[in-house]
């Protein structure tokens, strides 16, 4: 792409977040794309963005982004802005803000935008929603990939894991859980952790799926669950998954899923 077609790019991306069209920015998104913000220092994906989008497009109906630079770089762009709008509660708010853009093949791969962390701050109040299921989505990516170390890096150095509550003592502070997690990563593969339904109460997050994997003989195991995510931050300092270990343990003997199971664990993933 030439400098004039990143400019171009950088354009219709700016005018649809402008519009709150959220379609129109997806369009702009490569579908693996990373966000990051140096406020929190964590990478959204493109779902994860469009929602704080649409967020931002109820909460802030007034949003006006002011551009005083862009620039064209060899591959992508840079943006300086001011973002204006009107609180909820009426204040006037603006908050500067800087972009740095990768694009390729016509596509944004990775956007990380800097802005003041102060004056983002004053929108954790009406913070958007999910935000907690957000940072959940991102760990579940993590399990699924087999990445302990990117597991731990949602968790609080003092965190409670009750991983089975109720059946099994808790892991206490990281080490403890890094230890459990590599004792059950070589018994689980093609892990399929899905969310049906969540919720979000202050700092804490509800959550209802199914855990499913293969073991290493071979075995499907999926088991209904519920747990409890309680956050400081955006690091999980206490965690409780509610899950029948019996199901689990017929499963690994080779038994199949109940009608009951099965009923509960092919409902279609939350959005």
């Amino acid at each position: 792409m030439t400098p004039q077609e990143h400019l171009d790019l950088a354009e219709r991306f700016m005018d649809a977040i402008q519009a709150g069209d959220a379609e129109a920015v997806r369009a702009c998104y490569a579908p693996d794309a990373a966000i990051w913000h140096n406020n929190d220092g964590i990478e959204q994906s493109v779902e994860q963005n469009l929602r704080v989008l649409r967020w931002f497009a109820r909460t802030l109906p007034d949003r006006k982004y002011k551009v005083s630079r862009r620039e064209a770089l060899p591959d992508g762009f840079l943006q300086q802005h001011v973002l204006e709008a009107t609180l909820p509660d009426g204040t006037a708010w603006a908050m500067d803000a800087c972009v740095v853009v990768r694009i390729k093949d016509g596509l944004i791969t990775r956007l990380d935008e800097y802005l003041d962390s102060a004056k983002a701050a004053a929108l954790t109040p009406a913070r958007a929603p999910d935000r907690l299921y957000g940072i959940m989505l991102q760990l579940i990516d993590a399990w699924q990939s087999r990445d302990i170390e990117r597991v731990l890096s949602h968790l609080d150095d003092d965190i409670v894991w009750h991983y089975a509550a109720g059946a099994m003592p808790p892991a206490r502070g990281k080490a403890h859980v890094a230890k459990v997690l590599g004792r059950l990563q070589p018994e689980m593969h093609d892990i399929s952790w899905r969310i049906f339904a969540h919720a979000e109460a202050g700092e804490r997050l509800f959550v209802e799926g199914v855990d499913e994997h293969r073991t290493a003989g071979g075995q499907r195991v999926a088991a209904p669950y519920a747990g409890v995510m309680e956050f400081k931050g955006d690091r999980i300092v206490g965690w409780r998954d509610y899950v029948d270990t019996g199901v689990m343990a017929q499963q690994r003997e080779g038994q199949p899923p109940s009608a009951q199971v099965l009923a509960l664990i092919e409902r279609p993933p939350a959005a």
